[in-house]
């Protein structure tokens, strides 16, 4: 095991990383108790040992410790993560993903009918519909972060319960109109400036699910981690947006692998630039 510090499979064996030996006991022991505490509750989003180490303010440096300590994030690292991730239980991340999709759909089709209904058309939008097909998309959005968040973390053990994932709502659909505006307005300010906003707050989404921070907070945090990265990201952005273009081509049902691959990826990349910029105030009271 390369990639991962350790994981649990569905009949309770654990496999560890031998770069374990290597670090502080104190790491070593974190990483323990933490798939631990992933077998016990398999459906967690995000298991953390937090809860029992409260009277431990390093609990979230260590936490940090085991991503910066030997990963490194590159394009090749992350997509060969998503991809051996996505072989351990194929037909599942397929099922996911469709789901995914399916539920999308079924909204665009539920809000359509009730533009018809107001207006008369179903390609004419209504202010009932839209806003009813903007809170029903974020709720697939959220689920679906969640979901992929506990499929990188515990991939084994992850289930479809972790799709539901409403909480919490306003700071998620907060933070979304807030990096949808600051991308707009940096592509209306001659493209370059939306690319670069892009890049900052790439992962604020994931930020708002992780540790439920607050819009402003998500955003910043995301800005943090990126630093110094935008170059390697921006190309990962461009190899993952490829991938997912061969999805199309391939009869569009290639996006049931490439959507998973990609997105398993992109925790991977989230996680492991969090954990080597180390946690902040912020991080550190929400993770406690």
């Amino acid at each position: 095991m390369k990639n991962k510090w350790t994981s649990c499979s569905t009949n309770g064996v654990f496999t560890f990383n031998a770069e374990l030996l290597q670090p502080e006991r104190q790491i070593g022991d974190y990483v323990i108790v933490h798939e631990l505490l992933h077998f016990h509750v398999p459906n967690a989003r995000r298991a953390s040992p937090c809860g029992l180490w409260k009277s431990s303010p390093s609990t979230p440096k260590i936490e940090a410790v085991c991503y910066r300590a030997v990963m490194e994030f590159s394009t090749g690292s992350a997509i060969r993560f998503g991809w051996e991730t996505f072989k351990r239980r194929p037909w599942f991340f397929v099922g996911s993903t469709f789901l995914i999709l399916l539920a999308s759909g079924l909204c665009d089709g539920f809000t359509s009918g009730i533009d018809a209904a107001l207006t008369g058309s179903a390609d004419e939008p209504s202010i009932i519909g839209t806003v009813i097909n903007f809170a029903l998309g974020t709720l697939i959005s959220m689920g679906a972060t969640a979901f992929y968040l506990a499929a990188h973390d515990n991939p084994d053990t992850v289930d479809l319960s972790a799709l539901w994932h409403p909480r919490p709502f306003w700071k998620y659909l907060g933070a979304s109109i807030l990096l949808g505006l600051a991308v707009a307005i940096g592509f209306v300010l001659l493209i370059v400036p939306g690319v670069i906003f892009a890049l900052m707050f790439l992962f604020t989404t994931f930020i708002v699910i992780d540790y439920e921070l607050g819009p402003i907070e998500a955003m910043t945090e995301s800005n943090r981690i990126t630093r110094g990265h935008k170059w390697q990201l921006l190309g990962f952005g461009i190899v993952l947006t490829l991938i997912n273009l061969l999805g199309v081509l391939a009869l569009v049902v290639g996006l049931l692998v490439s959507i998973p691959v990609s997105t398993l990826a992109f925790a991977h990349a989230y996680r492991v630039l969090s954990g080597r910029a180390g946690a902040t105030p912020a991080v550190a009271d929400a993770a406690i």
